[in-house]
């Protein structure tokens, strides 16, 4: 497999080129990962090193939060014969779209391969760790592997709705090798992608200084690798990764078990770890509802992509939406609804309206951007408690934090139609609507010019791996 073996010989340069001053040492691979995991210290930068990859704009920098995504989601405006006019309309025989999913595919892959000499690895080094670093880096490793992989599924497998019994679909990458890599079906991928995070919860519960009872294992104020839990695949982000793919293969019971933990989880004080944004939030300077992140992904640069992408939105930058579609469309002229305040008039001096500027990112000092938030375990509870009074519950707690009336459902059909709507208004920019579609394969979207088919859902992988399926 061309491709992967790409990707292979893509991985090791990563992983040699990110870690430190060792890599002047010695010539060969090997030594130069001998000396790498010859320390506690070494598997810590490699782990780093993994972020480091994720942060990139072609990757969750931009494209999987508030660019390639959400022109497939339909939340921004474009030009005609453009890239993102090909995105907006599915044309993905385009030479560009192809190249854009190609590099995305193989990133999520690069990033696993990170995790993959990691763990292939630290068992034969456990010696080397000290305190609970070990569970903590190896649980940490698996959760990344697991969220990549589930991140590939979501974008290039198919709908849950379409999965044909016995049809290869991706490969499920856990050894580093020159071997390629096979496909496997839905049912075997998923049970790898399972087992993966079901080890990672074991390892981060007794190792992750997120818990409060885990808080005493390490020293915070002399170790900066445990600080900013946020930013990292912590154990709470672990538990919210479960509740989406739990909920993706239509496991309704695990799913709200793993919304729920992460919804109640206390800090060593005794308070919630993670809040809903109120009205407050909402008019006050955090647009980007920081209290909220589970997971969020530190980006070089941001704020200078911020200005180009939605500040000069006066001057024709990329990504806009009218005030009249977002108004009616997505808010359907709800004035109650807080957060329209994401959304503001962009004036000249003389008070004509230029375009309708998207706030979420424009704060001052903002480095990174949201990719897990507690918002999102609302709703996950609200579609997958084990009654319908239950998940009008965890709805009604959603929708009163949004500052949004008590409706009332007397069907969970009902219910799930009103959540779908919360996902487009609530993740607006963060990348995640076109997956909430495919997940329950919806015909339509909201300001789509095309038919929405079931094709639509599923992104043609490289070439390289089509040629490679057998």
């Amino acid at each position: 497999m061309k491709h992967l073996f790409k990707i292979f010989v893509l991985g090791l340069m990563v992983l040699v080129s990110g870690c430190g001053d060792w890599l002047d040492i010695k010539p060969q691979t090997e030594s130069k990962e001998d000396d790498l995991f010859a320390k506690e210290q070494g598997f810590k930068d490699a782990l780093i090193g993994a972020y480091i990859q994720m942060k990139q704009n072609s990757f969750y920098g931009q494209n999987l939060t508030y660019t390639t995504l959400e022109y497939l989601a339909q939340h921004w405006n474009y030009s005609l014969v453009t890239y993102e006019e090909n995105l907006s309309t599915y044309v993905y025989s385009d030479a560009i779209v192809e190249a854009t999913f190609s590099s995305v595919y193989e990133q999520w892959y690069k990033v696993i391969l990170s995790c993959n000499n990691i763990l292939n690895n630290i068992d034969g080094r456990k010696d080397v760790f000290t305190k609970k670093y070990y569970e903590l880096v190896k649980g940490e490793a698996l959760a990344i592997r697991a969220f990549m992989h589930f991140d590939v599924l979501r974008l290039f497998g198919p709908t849950p709705a379409a999965v044909v019994s016995g049809e290869r679909i991706l490969p499920y990458v856990t050894e580093v090798s020159t071997i390629p890599n096979v496909h496997i079906t839905f049912d075997e991928y998923t049970r790898l992608l399972e087992q993966d995070m079901l080890e990672a919860e074991s390892l981060l519960a007794v190792s992750d200084p997120i818990i409060g009872d885990n808080t005493s294992l390490y020293d915070a104020a002399m170790d900066d690798f445990i600080q900013s839990r946020e930013l990292r695949v912590n154990y709470y982000a672990l538990k919210a990764l479960m509740a989406r793919f739990y909920l993706w293969i239509d496991q309704e019971d695990s799913a709200f078990s793993c919304a729920k933990e992460v919804i109640e989880a206390k800090s060593a004080l005794g308070g919630d770890i993670f809040t809903l944004a109120d009205k407050t939030v909402f008019l006050s300077d955090n647009k980007a509802l920081t209290g909220e992140w589970i997971f969020g992904i530190s980006v070089k640069g941001l704020a200078d992509d911020v200005q180009v992408n939605f500040i000069e939105a006066r001057a024709g930058a990329k990504l806009t939406k009218t005030k009249e579609m977002v108004l009616t469309g997505l808010y359907e002229n709800n004035t109650a609804d807080t957060r329209r305040n994401l959304w503001k008039d962009y004036t000249s001096e003389s008070g004509a309206i230029f375009s309708y500027l998207f706030t979420k990112y424009t704060q001052e000092g903002l480095s990174s951007l949201p990719v897990m938030r507690i918002s999102e375990m609302y709703l996950v509870a609200a579609e997958a408690a084990p009654t319908l009074e239950e998940g009008i519950s965890y709805f009604r707690k959603f929708r009163t934090s949004r500052d949004l009336q008590t409706l009332t459902y007397s069907t969970k059909i009902q219910l799930q139609s009103d959540i779908l709507k919360e996902y487009e208004k609530e993740f607006y920019g963060e990348g995640q609507m076109f997956y909430a579609y495919k997940r329950v394969n919806s015909p339509s979207m909201l300001w789509s010019i095309v038919p929405i088919t079931p094709s639509i859902y599923k992104i043609p992988l490289p070439q390289d791996e089509i040629s490679y399926l057998p």
